[in-house]
C-alpha cells in the first residue's frame, strides 16, 4: 500500500464552504478523512456512488461516533462485502437511505432555493455554450486540467 498523502486543501472555500478535496482512486479515503479532521472524523458522510460497494463499508469508519451515513448511490441489489453492522451499534450511527428524484424531494429542494438561507446560486460555477458541451462534459468528468466545475449549465 502506497503511503497515505494529504487531501488537497484548497486555499480558498468552495462556493459552499468545503475546502478539503479527497479523491478515492487516488487518496485511501479513510485515511484521507482522518488526515483532513485531525483525527475528528466526519460528522456527516453521504456516498452517492453508484455500483461501488466498498464506499458503504469504509462510511462506517470515516464517520465519527454518533455521526451519520447517508446512502443514495445505487449497488444494484448486491451485498456489501464486509460490512459490519456491529459499528453502527456500539458507535451509535445513524444510517438513512435517501432517494433523490420525486416530485416531494423537487418541492423541498426549490423551498431551500427560495429560502435563500444557503446560497446555492454560488453552485452554480461553469456555463457553456452548446458549440462546448464536449468540453462540458469533459470538465464535469474531471477531464479538463484545473477545471473543477460544481455545476454547469449547456446553453444555447
Amino acid at each position: 500500500m502506497s503511503p497515505v498523502r494529504q487531501p488537497t486543501q484548497t486555499d480558498s472555500p468552495s462556493p459552499v464552504g468545503a475546502n478539503t478535496t479527497i479523491v478515492a482512486d487516488v487518496d485511501e479515503p479513510t485515511e484521507a478523512v482522518r488526515a483532513a479532521t485531525k483525527g475528528r472524523l466526519a460528522d456527516v458522510v453521504i456516498d452517492v456512488s453508484a455500483e461501488a460497494t466498498a464506499p458503504v463499508r469504509d462510511s462506517l469508519d470515516m464517520v465519527r461516533a454518533g455521526g451519520t451515513v447517508l446512502l443514495a448511490g445505487m449497488k444494484s441489489n448486491e451485498p456489501i462485502p464486509g460490512f459490519v453492522s456491529d459499528k453502527v451499534v456500539l458507535r451509535q450511527l445513524t444510517v438513512r437511505g435517501v432517494g433523490g428524484h420525486d416530485a416531494r424531494s423537487i418541492r423541498a429542494a426549490l423551498s431551500v432555493i427560495a429560502g435563500r438561507r444557503y446560497p446555492t446560486e454560488r453552485m452554480h460555477t461553469h456555463r457553456f455554450r452548446l458549440a462546448e458541451a464536449e468540453k462540458a462534459v469533459r470538465s464535469v468528468g474531471r477531464e479538463v486540467a484545473g477545471d473543477t466545475p460544481i455545476h454547469a449549465t449547456i446553453t444555447p
